[in-house]
């Protein structure tokens, strides 16, 4: 066996021999890929530190301490779940952070685009993309998986049914059961998004963002499909997961601005977290651990009255509001700055300008194709 503190981690898989266990008079025996019992106590620690619930089967252990998965095994409804090397678990969410500043900048782009598109044909593919994008922008949501859909009867953007869908006067109400088992209840009054929805309702079918292509079939969206758009749109390597660490930071750093405006004694996590839990339809704990920016938290541990130091609110950019605007200066100021952060406020200006452009020279176009018909 490798030492317990790895310097290096190594890829790992399950389907490779591994370390198997079993009860003996209430605590865990661990055996070896050739069936010998393990008896190292540093290797028994390692295996029992790792905690895999005792209710999981198929209970597969990795036989090297540096392995990037630990351990897999499968819960009740035979779900395969994995627990991975700290240090993985740590470079994983230190890239997921890093394109914070990147994301943003893109954002004005995506806007742009995003309301382009939904101005056209309400049940082509680029319309229903659009609104799917509009979704996950403003309420927040998971993308969502159809293995999950049909697993867990938990649903995200992309595998919403009709039957999720009410409308209520001239209000669109969509009511669906999300990750966990947690209730979302959401509002469409985006008057675009509103007439995108309420056409594609009419579409046979169960999903609820579908399309009509060129044969008149009707197509529904998957989640590639999305992250493909996301990525075209911004000339980016960005997908839908983007939009939740993107919307929990704003959010976290807009409660601590304005906590620093009302000149508030003390900002506490609790205060900064609980309307992140409450928009992301998770809790406070899983909020600060998965999607708020790590700096954010660090800044109102350490400075609990003045968190974002000597700061004032900026005005609100086209296609980006006043906190996200803050946000990304935040970020790129001190030592802890993102990869390519020197280059990241002049993405914010020019990326607005870009889109301005070239929309422009869109209409235009229309303008006279419309003439000279």
């Amino acid at each position: 066996m490798e030492p317990s503190t790895p310097a290096r981690l190594r890829h790992c898989c399950d389907d490779q021999p591994g370390i198997t266990r079993s009860q003996i008079k209430g605590k865990w025996a661990y055996y070896s890929p050739d069936g010998k019992r393990i008896t190292d106590r540093d290797e028994i620690d390692r295996l029992n530190k790792i905690a895999l619930p005792p209710a999981y089967t198929d209970a597969w252990f990795c036989p090297f301490a540096n392995g990037h998965i630990q351990a897999t095994g499968r819960d009740a409804k035979g779900r395969k779940q994995y627990r991975y090397h700290e240090a993985f678990r740590g470079r994983q969410d230190k890239k997921k952070y890093l394109g914070t500043v990147e994301f943003g900048a893109a954002l004005p782009k995506l806007r742009r685009r995003v309301e382009k598109d939904l101005g056209g044909k309400p049940t082509s593919r680029e319309a229903v993309l659009a609104a799917v994008v509009r979704l996950l922008d403003t309420e927040h949501i998971r993308i969502g998986n159809e293995s999950y859909a049909k697993e867990n009867k938990s649903f995200g953007a992309t595998t919403l049914r009709s039957r999720h869908l009410r409308k209520l006067g001239n209000k669109l109400l969509v009511k669906f059961k999300g990750k966990h088992g947690i209730t979302r209840e959401l509002a469409i009054t985006d008057a675009k998004l509103k007439r995108v929805v309420s056409k594609i309702t009419e579409l046979p079918g169960q999903n609820l963002f579908q399309y009509v292509d060129e044969e008149g079939e009707t197509c529904a969206i998957a989640s590639s499909d999305v992250n493909d758009y996301i990525r075209e749109a911004t000339g980016g390597d960005f997908t839908a997961k983007n939009f939740r660490t993107w919307s929990a930071s704003v959010i976290a750093f807009d409660q601590m601005l304005s906590a620093q405006e009302e000149e508030v004694r003390k900002i506490s996590l609790k205060t900064v977290l609980e309307p992140v839990a409450e928009a992301l339809g998770n809790t406070p704990a899983i909020s600060r651990k998965s999607y708020v920016h790590p700096r954010l938290i660090e800044a109102t541990r350490e400075n609990p009255k003045r968190p974002l130091g000597s700061i004032e609110r900026p005005r609100a950019r086209k296609y980006l509001s006043s906190e996200e605007v803050g946000l990304i200066n935040w970020l790129m100021k001190g030592k802890k700055k993102p990869a390519g952060a020197k280059q990241a406020q002049a993405n914010v200006d020019a990326a607005v300008k870009a889109a301005d452009v070239s929309m422009a020279k869109v209409d235009a176009v229309a303008k006279k194709v419309a003439a000279a018909a």
